[in-house]
């Protein structure tokens, strides 16, 4: 079996003007799973994280997957599937219209 490469992708290396405002993340993801992201990001700098709203998307009912991912730097949960209400909430609560 090949190991599955730990470093971060593009997404993780560093907020850059051209960072998404917002990380939709689903935990079960190839290559490296959406806790494995998590952390890799919790390794930017503070300033760089509050620029990205990450909120996690999961079907997981699992008691020590939903622990886990409360103690990482997320905005909150979402269970698919993802609705277009859902987007609307996630959008008001965090881009609020000006």
């Amino acid at each position: 079996m090949a190991e599955r490469p730990r470093s971060p992708g593009p997404g993780v290396r560093g907020a850059h003007p051209s960072c998404p405002a917002l990380i939709l993340l689903d935990l079960n993801m190839p290559v490296m799973n959406g806790l494995e992201f998590l952390e890799a990001y919790e390794q930017l700098d503070w300033l760089q994280r509050q620029a990205i709203v990450v909120v996690v998307l999961t079907t997981s009912g699992n008691p020590q997957d939903l622990a886990r991912v409360q103690l990482l730097p997320i905005a909150g949960t979402l269970t698919k599937p993802l609705t277009e209400a859902k987007v609307r909430d996630l959008l008001q609560t965090h881009f609020p219209p000006s």
